[in-house]
Order: structure tokens, then C-alpha cells, then sequence
């Protein structure tokens, strides 16, 4: 396993992934993978249902945006994500597993949550910055967290935000696993993930809906 150290060096930003041809391509070299992160942003104000923008995917090679808001047909990403591909890993995955699921139009395969993991191994703050920081000793930057995801085109330091949340998925999971099973914590991790996205999954009451407005 790699001991990663903090980074001075910017990630290099890809552009948004927007032809099919692009979106067929990069999940097909992602699905060589052992692990990939993935993200999601998305905005939620004057909405009855959270409106997906935004969709990032990285492995230990490479990172990547995909534009939900394009003309794409997300078949290959539900591949992806579907059961018997790549480990796929998430931080906080309840508000990220359903819109996924509904875009694909399929459920994801087992999903890791790099934020239940750590509070098994005693972490206070579970912010992904935090959890980074404890783990890999690598500093974030933050400062996107206000952005109209739904703008195009999307300006550089909200792409830069965006990247960073996916770019150290891959080796925090190792790290959080390593430990995990170390401490015999693993299943306790996994039953709790299980747990969480079911009841994420579960549909809303279209009664109480429009309290949101």
C-alpha cells in the first residue's frame, strides 16, 4: 500500500465528459479499476426533488466529470456502478446513492461510505476534508460549497472542488479498509452502509412533499 503524503500539486481538471463517445470511453477504462470514487453535486432549492448536475468518477489513474445535464445515455455508468464491477467508494453515499439510481434508471452495486467507515475507527469530524486529513495527511481545499451547479459553463475553482472530492477516494478506502479489518470492524462498516442506503432508498411521502417549499 502507497503512503501517500500532502500534496502541493494541483489535480490537472478534466472537462466535463459530454459526448457519448467520451462517457463509453472512460467507463470502459474505469471498469479495468480495482476501486473508483464517485460524487455527485446537486441542487436542491425551489425543488421538490434534488436535481442532479454534476456527476464525479475517479480511479488511482484518472478523474473525470460527467454532465448528467448533456444528452447522454448513462447505460455505461449504471454498468459501472452495477453489481461485479469495481469497489465503488463514496463519502456520505445516502444523498448520492438515490440520485444515482434514479439516473441510471438502476440500483448501484455494494457501495463503501468513507464516512461511516472512519466513525468506526474513532474519527470526530467526518467531513470528507477531516477524514482525508486523519487518514492520508493530505490537506484539502475548500470554497465551492455555494455554486450553481446547474451553471455551464462551471468556473475553474468549482471544477477544481469538484475533482478533489473523488481524486483520494480510492487510496482512503484502502486505508480505512486495512484498518477496519485490522480492528475486526469491517462487517460492523458494511451492515451499517447496508442499513443507511436501504433507508435512502426508500421512496419519499409524496403527502408531506411540498412542506419543502
Amino acid at each position: 500500500m502507497s503512503n501517500p503524503q500532502p500534496s502541493t500539486e494541483s489535480i490537472d481538471l478534466p472537462s466535463l465528459v459530454v459526448e457519448q463517445a467520451e462517457l463509453d470511453a472512460l467507463c470502459a477504462r474505469l471498469a479495468a479499476d480495482e476501486v473508483i470514487g464517485v460524487d455527485t453535486e446537486y441542487l436542491t432549492d425551489r425543488r421538490f426533488f434534488p436535481e442532479l448536475c454534476l456527476i464525479q468518477v475517479g480511479s488511482d489513474r484518472e478523474q473525470a466529470l460527467i454532465d448528467p445535464l448533456a444528452d447522454l445515455n448513462l447505460d455505461p455508468l449504471a454498468d459501472l456502478l452495477g453489481p461485479g464491477g469495481p469497489v465503488v467508494v463514496m463519502h456520505n453515499a445516502q444523498a448520492d446513492v438515490p440520485l444515482l439510481a434514479r439516473a441510471t434508471g438502476r440500483p448501484l452495486g455494494p457501495v463503501f461510505d468513507t464516512m461511516l467507515g472512519a466513525g468506526f475507527l474513532g474519527a470526530g469530524e467526518l467531513s470528507l476534508s477531516a477524514v482525508v486529513q486523519r487518514f492520508l495527511g493530505i490537506t484539502m481545499e475548500k470554497g465551492a460549497t455555494l455554486t450553481d451547479w446547474s451553471r455551464r459553463p462551471l468556473p475553474e475553482h468549482a471544477l477544481t472542488y469538484a475533482v478533489d472530492d473523488v481524486a483520494y477516494l480510492p487510496e482512503l478506502w484502502r486505508r480505512l479498509a486495512t484498518q477496519l479489518e485490522a480492528q475486526g470492524r469491517m462487517q460492523w462498516a458494511s451492515d451499517e452502509v447496508g442499513r443507511v442506503l436501504a433507508r435512502a432508498m426508500e421512496p419519499p411521502d409524496l403527502s408531506t412533499a411540498w412542506r419543502r417549499l
